[in-house]
């Protein structure tokens, strides 16, 4: 497993090439979102896969052991108690594992805080999922825009640490192993592994580890488009296009409709 720097920059590196993440969601959270000019956060321990963010029993590593019991406790139980390698795991660092787990579902997730993205505006499990079968929208973000913008909010809100973290998925749970005391690797890949099932989600996640709030308030430019699906009713498009035009002036509004040749979307700019 990669150190948690790695995993960090190159998970950012990864975002910063992309132009822009899309959001779909439905009608009415569009329309809260325009309204108030806030992007909404959610915590993983409500996630809608119970799998998503939940991590299981650590593999630790025998430097860690080392760490954990510091040199003259290490020497004394395997010399003097004639503890075993194994007796010392079993004995005193599985429960310090089990301890880990439980301090990351007590103490860490319930202040971690999680907006997810897609890598792409065209995707029609997307849209029938998120955006309620096509009747919701999907807001693209201007990556580089973004970026900038949570570097000074990160300052003035006084949220300690964000991150762009880019999903992986995997067929099988996997039990991260500590490499040392202040290691914050298995945190980072139990943030963002997911089954394999969601692949099709092309999923960037973006994460604040420390903040009790939901709601960001957001600038104008961060938005660039606003996507309405091909099912939206009357009511929710005039809504949405009136708010898009006070709120997000700058902002392109496109509809989506069905091609007549394949099963593709097609936009069209209003």
């Amino acid at each position: 497993m990669k150190p948690s720097s790695q995993i960090i920059f190159d998970d950012l590196n990864h975002v910063a090439e992309i132009d822009y993440l899309y959001k779909y969601t439905s009608a009415e959270n569009g329309i809260l979102l325009l309204e108030n000019s806030q992007l909404h956060f959610n915590s993983p321990l409500k996630f809608n896969d119970p799998f998503d963010c939940h991590p299981l029993l650590v593999k630790i590593t025998d430097e860690y052991i080392y760490n954990v019991l510091n040199n003259s406790e290490y020497k004394y139980l395997l010399n003097t108690k004639g503890f075993t390698k194994s007796q010392i795991y079993l004995n005193f660092v599985k429960d310090f594992s089990k301890t880990q787990v439980r301090e990351v579902q007590t103490k860490i997730l319930p202040n971690v805080k999680i907006t997810c993205f897609s890598e792409h505006k065209n995707n029609m499990l997307m849209w029938s999922h998120y955006a309620k079968d096509h009747s919701g929208v999907c807001f693209e973000f201007d990556t580089k825009a973004m970026i900038i913008y949570l570097g000074g909010q990160t300052k003035a809100n006084n949220i300690s640490k964000y991150l762009f973290l880019k999903a992986v998925y995997d067929s099988k749970r996997k039990n991260y192993i500590f490499e040392s005391s202040d290691d914050s690797s298995p945190l980072l890949m139990w943030l963002k592994t997911k089954s394999i099932q969601w692949e099709y989600e092309s999923e960037i996640r973006l994460v604040f580890l420390k903040w009790e709030e939901n709601l960001l308030s957001i600038p104008p430019n961060i938005i660039s488009s606003l996507y309405l699906g091909a099912q939206i009713s009357k009511e929710h498009e005039e809504k949405i296009v009136q708010l898009c035009k006070t709120n997000f002036p700058e902002t392109g509004i496109y509809k989506m409709s069905l091609s007549d040749q394949e099963f593709q979307l097609i936009e069209q700019q209003i």
